[in-house]
């Protein structure tokens, strides 16, 4: 009868300690994917700048290629706009 009983307080232990460290894994992998996604909003922010940027060169100077600057801008735009519409 005692032999049983340790074996339950024993099964007992193991199971809080099994919840305490799934619990800790939990916290470390939700703490290492909000660095990652902080990462990737300064990236989406960056290609968002250098698209308004494009946008902004090409539409007020006289450079020879104003089309694709045009379009690439946009592009850098839009892929910053999904980018972060994913992210988020």
């Amino acid at each position: 009868m005692r032999l049983g009983n340790s074996f339950e307080t024993l099964r007992d232990l193991s199971a809080a300690i099994w919840t305490l460290r799934s619990s800790q894994e939990s916290a470390k992998v939700l703490r290492t994917t909000t660095s990652l996604l902080r990462c990737f909003l300064f990236f989406d922010i960056c290609y968002m700048l250098a698209g308004i940027a494009m946008i902004v060169v090409g539409m007020t100077s006289e450079y020879y290629d104003r089309d694709r600057m045009l379009f690439l801008g946009g592009m850098f735009g839009a892929f910053a706009s999904l980018s972060s519409a994913c992210n988020r």
